[in-house]
């Protein structure tokens, strides 16, 4: 596992597994924001 996966995982609710996760961007004009869309069992994360 990487540690950036490990950091995202610390920020989750205790217990939680994923079901889904979605890599997602915002662009605006010339600038663009890169983001992850999780969905666990009983909460999802932006």
């Amino acid at each position: 596992m990487t540690q950036t996966n490990q950091n995202v995982l610390r920020l989750l609710e205790d217990d939680e597994k994923i079901s889904l996760a979605f890599r997602c961007a915002r662009i605006e004009g010339l600038d663009g924001s890169e983001g992850i869309l999780i969905f666990g069992r009983e909460h999802f994360y932006i």
